[in-house]
């Protein structure tokens, strides 16, 4: 059957029935595709069962939009990735149009500009934001590309519903359908603060840059307030536990990263130059990977220095004068630094081998090392210098287990007893 009525198939309803306009090309409703032939760079058209160039038929679209009249207003649909799939779409039009059921309320009017039409106003600004990316670390003043994924998928997720629930007009979305895409959420108070905060951005912004144009009203965003994060850490028997069970390649960059607390994605970054092994043994740590991108710039922008136990030397002494790159941490026969995927797939694979719960990478070392660092009295402020964090609140709220912070209280208040 094919997508497109003809009128001689479509006879037996009146050209004018419910205000339908039969397309120049003798169809009801037609299929059409933005792209272009990368070959001769022609449109590509609608001919038999295809959206494809009409030079090179082998091109075929890979994102087709339903264009149609009803009572004189145009409309469309998009998002489609297959012919089969818009060709079924047409064909629930014609029978909605024929049974007098089509609602128009529920499609996207051409009578909406482009520019402010919501799944456009997202996607171009997602554009803009990607503008702004440090990708290698040189513009301290860019955001880092994990930031930028975070805030992708945050507002992806935001269009995608928008999309859903029929808010095409980007200028007609008030607060309470913003509280409404809130409540749809199922994540946590953490996640929805986030996704929240970066929405609400969106529309300042383009606010701003559109001086009110697209959004005459600024939406009332409700507060969400997040509890504290629970530290999660674990005891030495289990690190030790699962350390047992790394493959022998990759035995350096966990014991390395099992005796320091440091990030990973700057664990996996350091180079030879940033090593000094002299009277006071330490690492520049002043790179990181984001993601999966090397940076010449740490997650917190700042530069700081990690004192080195004996351990960690006796390590990276070995390892210098081998080394086939200018990492040091490295695997496989081409010598490439650790991913962040890898690099949590390695240490899942080995909690699950070694009969334990997986817990975050991120919380199994650093959260475990500073929360025994304090429990055995080390001051906050040098735990908070060796991190790297600018203020010791940053390292009693996100790196200390309450318990061992009760404890410390506990025997604060004997002392003075006595």
């Amino acid at each position: 059957m094919n997508n497109l009525q003809s009128i001689a198939e479509f006879s037996k309803i009146p050209p004018n029935i419910m205000g339908v306009v039969i397309m120049k090309n003798g169809n009801v409703i037609s299929l059409r595709s933005r792209q272009k032939c990368w070959i001769c760079g022609e449109r590509l058209r609608h001919i038999d069962k295809a959206v494809c160039c009409p030079n090179h038929p082998k091109v075929v679209a890979k994102t087709i939009e339903l264009y149609f009249r009803f009572k004189g207003e145009k409309f469309f649909e998009y998002g489609f990735t297959s012919y089969e799939e818009a060709e079924e779409r047409a064909q629930e039009l014609k029978v909605a149009i024929k049974n007098k059921t089509f609602k128009p309320e529920l499609h996207v009017s051409t009578g909406v500009k482009r520019k402010y039409q919501t799944e456009t106003v997202i996607t171009d600004y997602i554009e803009a934001r990607k503008k702004t990316v440090s990708w290698d670390g040189a513009d301290e003043n860019g955001i880092s590309p994990q930031t930028f994924t975070k805030i992708k998928s945050h507002l992806l997720e935001f269009q995608a519903w928008c999309k859903a629930n029929n808010h095409h007009d980007i200028r007609a979305i008030k607060s309470w359908e913003v509280k409404q895409y809130l409540e749809s959420l199922t994540n946590k108070a953490k996640t929805k603060k986030n996704k929240l905060a970066n929405i609400k951005k969106f529309f300042a912004d383009i606010r701003e840059d559109s001086c009110g144009e697209l959004v005459p009203d600024m939406p009332i965003f409700k507060k969400i307030t997040a509890k504290a994060p629970e530290i999660k850490t674990v005891d030495l028997e289990i690190r030790e536990k699962i350390l047992a069970e790394i493959p022998e390649e990759h035995k350096p960059i966990f014991t390395f990263w099992a005796d320091n607390p440091i990030r990973p994605g700057e664990l996996r970054a350091i180079k030879r130059d940033a090593i000094v092994l002299d009277d006071t043994p330490h690492i520049h740590i002043k790179r990181a990977f984001s993601g999966s991108h090397f940076r010449e710039l740490t997650k917190t922008k700042h530069d700081w220095y990690l004192a080195l136990t004996d351990k960690s030397v006796q390590i990276l002494q070995q390892l210098i004068p081998s080394l086939k790159t200018e990492f040091i941490f490295y695997w496989g026969d081409d010598h490439r630094p650790y991913k962040e995927k890898y690099f949590r797939k390695i240490w899942n694979t080995a909690c699950d081998n070694a009969g334990v719960d997986r817990v975050e990478p991120y919380r199994s070392n650093r959260h475990s090392k500073v929360t025994e660092w304090y429990s055995q009295g080390m001051p906050l402020k040098d735990i908070s210098e060796i991190l790297g964090h600018s203020f010791s609140s940053t390292t009693e709220k996100h790196y200390i287990a309450k318990g061992e912070k009760a404890i410390k209280r506990l025997h604060r208040a004997r002392r003075m007893v006595k």
